[in-house]
């Protein structure tokens, strides 16, 4: 997906995730997911060559949790007494 600032392309390949970014990882209990880091939309599906993208919003708790992490960087997210691991495989 290619994102716009203003009327300019901004490809942005950042080393963690951060609003913006597109970052695929691998849940326990889902398998491989793929989220979208946008300001707005949280919830809403989008497909890319193929590939389900689900849109977060900084506010969730997921996102909250992922932006700032690595590629590579596992961690244990739980909401409502229920913990999986996650490992961040790749961020766009």
């Amino acid at each position: 997906l290619t994102r716009f600032v203003g009327s300019g392309d901004l490809t942005i390949e950042p080393d963690e995730v951060q609003l913006g970014s597109i970052v695929e990882v691998e849940d326990q209990k889902n398998g491989l997911q793929v989220y979208f880091l946008l300001p707005a939309g949280s919830g809403k599906e989008i497909v890319d060559d193929g590939r389900l993208i689900v849109i977060l919003t900084p506010t969730s708790p997921l996102a909250k949790v992922l932006i700032g992490k690595k590629q590579s960087e596992e961690f244990t997210f739980t909401i409502r007494s229920n913990s999986r691991k996650i490992k961040v495989v790749k961020i766009e």
